[in-house]
């Protein structure tokens, strides 16, 4: 079986008619795939609860916030304009990219040459006591940049009854309506330290 990646550029579009089949996690470009490849279904995001499902961790993966993801250039500009202070914050996944003098880089939860894997990421999100899904603005075609569907993050952070911040999309607006929602670092950072002042509400 072959596969071809989410994109619906000319070299794209002649990949996705050489494919067995094609599967995309977001239906918002379902109809343009389909028109060049009939071959191609929509299966959204899930999780494993034999994997994603609450429980206790060693200290080693405690942290008051964490994220997991990969450090876009996006996502490394968000973070770095938050004041992180007296915040334990845990980054993991894959952050590379980042330079020497970047102020995450005390916060990596591990060696910044390897990338946190999935049973890793599991026990990380058990282990913390907050964290939020960031979209990254990369895109091979600005119309791509936006999405129906919420990341598989979310899904993950939601079976592991983490709470979470999160950016909207409507698969998300509809599905966690009782989750704040941030666009700036100001307001994802008010968000939570709110989230860590009130335990109970948190909760």
């Amino acid at each position: 079986m072959a596969t071809t990646p989410v994109r619906t550029d000319a070299c794209a579009k002649q990949r996705a008619q050489m494919a067995d089949i094609n599967v995309l996690n977001d239906p918002t470009n379902l109809d343009r795939f389909l028109s060049v490849a009939p071959n191609t279904i929509y299966i959204p995001h899930a999780y494993d609860p034999d994997v994603h499902h609450p429980g206790k961790v060693g200290k080693q993966y405690r942290s008051e916030v964490c994220f997991v993801g990969t450090g876009y250039e996006s996502r490394i500009a968000f973070l770095e304009a938050i004041d992180w202070s007296g915040i334990d914050f845990a980054l993991g996944g894959y952050w590379r990219n980042l330079t020497e003098t970047s102020p995450l880089r005390p916060f990596m939860a591990h060696d910044l040459e390897v990338c946190m894997d999935n049973s890793e990421t599991v026990k990380a999100y058990r282990g913390t006591l907050a964290s939020f899904n960031l979209y990254r603005k990369e895109s091979n075609l600005d119309e791509l940049s936006a999405g129906w569907s919420m990341g598989p993050r979310e899904v993950e952070l939601s079976a592991t009854g983490t709470w979470f911040a999160r950016q909207s999309r409507p698969e998300g607006d509809d599905l966690f309506p009782m989750l704040p929602i941030f666009s700036t670092p100001d307001e994802l950072s008010d968000q939570l330290r709110w989230a860590l002042a009130h335990p109970d509400e948190r909760q």
